[in-house]
């Protein structure tokens, strides 16, 4: 071989080393720029997956507050439309702050709740009651709705709360009148730190930041470099406004902030004017780029190093080529060596390589390019390489190719575009393609290195999908109102969402990693060994209700749902719980249950009848108190018409538009109703029954529900009770005609005595003054039957054998009776002895049978009946004036025509008869029952027309003799004395007839209007052997008082009481108190000297010992 052919071959030796070497520099370049690019998109892809997640869960909670927004603004008007006034003055109600109260618990990131009126203070808010009133006119929110009609949310800016100094973000929405007019705002405020502990529960990252920014570049939140003041915005220049307004993106900020630059992922929020970016510092994100790319470099330069060594030692050398032609073919055998290393090193890449010259048109290509494209190496080359370029992108690619030719340099092709390659089928496929200029003697060369990233694009597809799901997946666990926790299947927790920390107390820091046992109470750990073998089987548990406890110890009702975790094998590798709080629901429960059972309880034990019915009137409930009334069991009133059963024919119709008018004013906010109608019972009885209605509304109507309550009874005792004061009203009416009455007859009398004794010698004027005596007895007579009445008679009782009293008065009542009516007497031989005045028992008696014998015309039986009797509480419970007790009964019946129904209770009203004028006074009866009631005793009728009438006397048994005053005084004694007598008497006529009697009797007299007169005579010194005082006098002080006042100057003092009605003053229980001397008004001069006679005899007896004793304990 020549010299200069060795020297040619040489330096073909050399370019091809140098070619080799500017190969092997421009793939390691290539390499070391796809890494870089791989790590930014590692970068963006990792901040815009959490910013992606962040924007999720800060939407998902803007969503719950937004709701509670619109509840919050519509409570304001929970009545309907409503006056401006009348809003601004529910927003200020305490009801509003307790709702509002109920609201902020239950939605667990808001830190306050507060209204605004339309002048810009706080009306109502969570923080303090009463409202604070604080000025807020001046907020961003309350500008934005005064001035605008806009319905939807507004986000403020970051500002300070000025109650807790908190930096806090407010959401709040416009309070509009009917006319839309401005009333007010409702704001929510979600502190700084909630939005910092969302962005820290995703992602711990010290290179991350974390900005909430407003849709304008306002920024809300920046962590963890917090912001200064709330009027900072992203720059007007910045590509993020673009980013923000075309659904987001990233982009490298050179500055962001800080100074930093930084790669930021923008993710704009879709439902709301927020953004969500996060940003990493460019430093951070290429750091481990950095380190391999510097290690790579240092191994390529040693290299290419030692490349050149190797080149200079064959240069040094080459002359030792020339010495020997086996040294020439060594070399050309190496240079062919070394050629198939570099067209091995070319076919073995796992790129795709094509050269390209510089008119574009392709020189090289290896294997792998023919096994992207489809094309066989003969078709390949020589061709323009825009074959492989798909028609779209031609046109760029051209351009590009241009300006690669005028500045050549290693770089990647087409930053920021998505490449694609065109295969012989036509078909196209993603790429990345890197460009390497080598320079020859030829011109320029293009090294094309073409990696297909078909299976990275996927990859990074099924990445963002998964972060997606995962995004959902997070947020919908982290925004549920239920505890979400995951663990092994040995029962270690892997997972543990905000729910599950808010319900047991534990932070995920504290339970992650811990055994669920922390929540189980020892009693039942077993339960969950047996859940989690269940689930181990691949079964699942549904609401299962169970006890937990929190971190405090307390025990919390829950209902657990739990289900398999699987991996993607489909093996089950854990499981996942649902926890719900049903505290209050089983309080609720329980207080229902309590109240159903309460109500039962009262439903059963009720004195009254219930009853509930549907709107028809059917019967749906019938208590046992409804089944004793009526006489129906529950079994046979259910399901029947309340009509049908217990309503009177005759009161049907009325019960129907009743129970109709009922339902109406119920549905008008009226259920309730109580009215009196009468019932009946299954025997046929109709009673007398107060029905008490309410309604219920339920989804399909009303239900109605009665009580029924049987007044048979209680309407009875009702009358009686206004009978008897009726009888008691005209008693005192009676008794006061009394007194004034007898008083003119005491004249009168007293008149007709001196009268007699003055005209005894006269015949014809004796005669007169007869009829004058005969007319005043029957005028006492007439007032002594009023008295009797009215019960103010003086009774001197005494224990008395009824029977033997019957006995003499039958013999009396024998002639007034006549032959044609038979008497006949039934006695109980062991009667018991009743405390009774016997002459007014036989006076009663006598007129009980004059009145059966006017019933008997024609002749019939009277008969008279003893029977002792014991009245018990309930006879008493139905007759209010009797007293329980034994009594010994008195019955006198004749077989007469009957008292009719009609006028029955009116019989012993005073002067009423059914008796032909003049025939009969009326008070003949009234007379029995005045003297029965002031013996404490009971007086009832039984009558039926044509068959006759029994009136039965029921007296009370006597327990004890009563102490009676004894007339000693002989009947032959002169009546006449000559002591003095003082005379108190208010009415003028009676004290000057007494005094004319008295001086006939031969007494002197001394006389006085009143007490305080006749005190003044005792005080004066006067003597006087005997008081005569009328009971009842004007003034101070009456009659008996009189007397206790004298006796207490006089001990040995005598005292005659008169009265013509005395009240109680000295008869009580409807009897005279023990050793009171009275003479009744009117009184004649005979029975007036022998009550003197009597008075005055007392001396050296207990009288008046007895009178003043009776007197203290009465007096007034």
């Amino acid at each position: 071989m020549s010299r200069n052919a060795t020297h040619k071959n040489f330096g073909v030796l050399s370019c091809i080393a140098v070619v080799l070497i500017i190969l092997f520099v421009s793939a390691i370049g290539l390499t070391i720029w796809t890494l870089r690019s791989d790590a930014i998109r590692d970068a963006d892809n990792n901040s815009g997956n959490i910013a992606v997640v962040l924007s999720g869960q800060i939407a998902s909670s803007i969503q719950s507050v937004d709701i509670m927004l619109s509840d919050v603004r519509d409570q304001t008007k929970a009545h309907g439309p409503q006056t401006p006034n009348e809003t601004d003055q529910r927003i200020r109600s305490h009801e509003v702050y307790e709702l509002l109260l109920e609201d902020l618990n239950r939605l667990s990131q808001a830190d306050v709740i507060a209204l605004i009126d339309d002048t810009g203070k706080v009306a109502n808010s969570t923080s303090q009651w009463p409202p604070s009133g604080n000025d807020v006119a001046d907020r961003d929110y309350f500008q934005h709705f005064k001035n605008e009609t806009d319905q939807g949310i507004y986000i403020s800016s970051l500002l300070k709360d000025r109650l807790s100094g908190e930096k806090t973000i407010f959401f709040s929405r416009r309070i509009s009148g009917s006319n839309n007019e401005f009333l007010g705002v409702v704001l929510i405020g979600l502190r700084l730190s909630y939005f910092e502990a969302i962005y820290k529960s995703i992602s711990s990252l010290s290179d991350q930041t974390f900005v909430l920014l407003h849709s304008d570049g306002r920024i809300l939140v920046r962590y963890p470099d917090a912001i200064d003041r709330n009027d900072q915005k992203m720059p007007a220049q910045s590509p993020w406004y673009k980013l923000a307004a075309s659904g987001g993106g990233n982009y490298l900020s050179p500055g962001y902030f800080d100074g930093d630059a930084r790669y930021v992922s923008v993710r704009p929020m879709h439902d709301y004017p927020l953004v969500v970016d996060v940003a990493v510092k460019e430093s951070a994100a290429l750091a481990n780029w950095y380190n391999r790319a510097t290690l790579i470099a240092f191994g390529t330069l040693i290299a290419v190093l030692c490349s050149a060594l190797l080149l200079v030692l064959l240069r040094q050398n080459f002359k030792l080529l020339f010495e020997s032609d086996a040294a020439l073919l060594e070399s050309a055998d190496a240079f062919k060596k070394e050629e198939e290393k570099f067209r091995l090193a070319v076919e073995a890449s796992p790129s795709g390589l094509v050269m390209i010259d510089g008119g574009g048109s392709i020189v090289l290509i290896n294997a792998e390019t023919e096994r992207l494209f489809g094309y066989k190496r003969h078709e390949l080359i020589g061709q323009p390489v825009d074959i492989l370029v798909p028609s779209r992108m031609r046109g760029h690619h051209v351009q590009h190719r241009s300006g690669f030719v005028t500045q050549p340099s290693a770089r990647r092709m087409g930053i920021g575009r998505d490449l694609y390659g065109l295969r012989k089928d036509g078909t196209e496929f993603p790429i990345e393609i890197g460009l390497n200029p080598i320079h020859t003697q030829g011109g320029l060369l293009v090294l094309t290195a073409i990696v297909d990233i078909s299976e990275r694009k996927r990859a990074e597809a099924a990445l963002r999908e998964y972060a997606k799901r995962e995004q959902l997946f997070i947020a919908a666990v982290e925004s549920s109102d239920d505890a979400i926790v995951t663990e092994t299947l040995d029962g270690v927790i892997t997972g543990w969402n905000h729910a599950a920390e808010r319900l047991f107390g534990f932070t995920p820091e504290e339970a992650i990693g811990k055994s669920i046992n922390i929540v189980v109470p020892n009693e039942l750990r077993d339960e969950v060994l047996d859940i989690l073998g269940r689930i181990k089987l691949g079964e699942k548990v549904a609401h299962h209700e169970t006890v937990r406890t929190n971190k405090g110890g307390q025990r919390i009702d829950i209902s657990l749902s739990v289900s398999p975790v699987k991996s993607q094998s489909g093996a089950i590798i854990g499981a996942a719980k649902v926890a719900r709080d049903i505290s209050a629901r089983k309080k609720t429960q329980e207080a229902l249950l309590e109240s159903e059972q309460m109500a039962q309880a009262i439903i059963d034990t009720a004195l009254d009848a219930f009853v509930q019915l549907d709107e028809a009137g059917t019967i749906m409930r019938w208590n046992s108190k409804a089944e004793s009334m009526f006489g129906w069991s529950s079994q046979e009133a259910v399901g029947q018409n309340l009509r049908d059963l217990i309503i009177p024919a005759a009161g049907r119709a009325a019960n129907s538009k009743r129970l109709a008018q009922f339902l109406r004013e119920s549905q008008t906010g009226n259920r309730g109703k109580r009215y009196e109608a009468p019932s009946l019972r299954r025997d046929g009885l109709e009673i007398k029954t107060e029905i008490s209605l309410t309604s219920l509304r339920r989804r399909d109507g009303y239900t109605i529900n009665g009580f029924i309550r049987d007044v048979t009874d209680k309407l009875a005792a009702e009358e009686q009770l206004r009978h008897a004061q009726k009888m008691e009203s005209v008693g005192e009416l009676t008794g006061g005609i009394a007194h004034d009455f007898n008083n003119m007859l005491t004249v009168v009398t007293s008149t007709v005595d001196i009268l007699a004794d003055a005209v005894a010698d006269k015949p014809n004027l004796a005669a007169i003054v007869k009829l004058i005596s005969e007319a005043a007895d029957r005028g006492a007579e007439l007032t002594g039957h009023l008295l009797a009445f009215a019960r103010k008679q003086p009774l001197r009782p005494r224990e008395t054998d009824v029977n033997a009293l019957i006995v003499e008065s039958a013999k009396l009542m024998r002639p007034a009776l006549g032959e044609q009516i038979e008497i006949e007497s039934i006695f109980s031989n062991d009667a018991w002895p009743t405390l009774v005045d016997p002459s007014q028992l036989s006076s009663a008696l006598m007129n009980l049978a004059l009145n059966a014998r006017d019933t008997m015309p024609s002749g019939g039986k009277l008969t008279l009946e003893t029977r002792n009797v014991i009245l018990d509480q309930s006879y008493a419970a139905a007759n209010s004036e009797v007293q329980p007790g034994n009594y010994l009964m008195i019955a006198v019946s004749d077989t007469g025509a009957g008292i009719p129904e009609a006028i029955r209770d009116k019989v012993f009203e005073p002067f009423f008869t059914t008796k032909e004028i003049g025939k009969g006074t009326g008070l003949g009866l009234s007379m029995v029952y005045g003297f029965v009631k002031q013996s404490n005793g009971h007086i009832k009728i039984y009558s039926e027309e044509g068959h006759g009438t029994t009136f039965r006397i029921y007296l009370p048994q006597s327990g004890a003799r009563q102490d009676e005053f004894v007339d000693t005084l002989p009947e032959s004694e002169s009546h006449r004395g000559n002591e003095t007598v003082l005379v108190v008497e208010d009415d003028e006529l009676v004290r000057t007839s007494v005094i004319t009697q008295l001086h006939g009797l031969g007494y002197e007299v001394l006389s006085a209007r009143n007490a305080a007169e006749a005190l003044a005579i005792v005080n004066g010194g006067a003597n006087f052997d005997l008081l005569f005082t009328d009971v009842i006098m004007p003034g101070q002080m009456n009659g008996p008082q009189l007397a206790e006042e004298i006796a207490k100057r006089r001990t040995s003092l005598k005292v005659l009481f008169t009265s013509g009605y005395t009240s109680n003053t000295i008869i009580h229980h409807g009897r005279l108190d023990p050793g009171v001397l009275l003479l009744s008004k009117p009184y004649r001069k005979p029975e007036l000297a022998r009550m003197l006679r009597l008075a005055l005899a007392s001396l050296g007896e207990p009288t008046l010992g007895k009178q003043t004793a009776a007197l203290s304990a009465r007096a007034s």
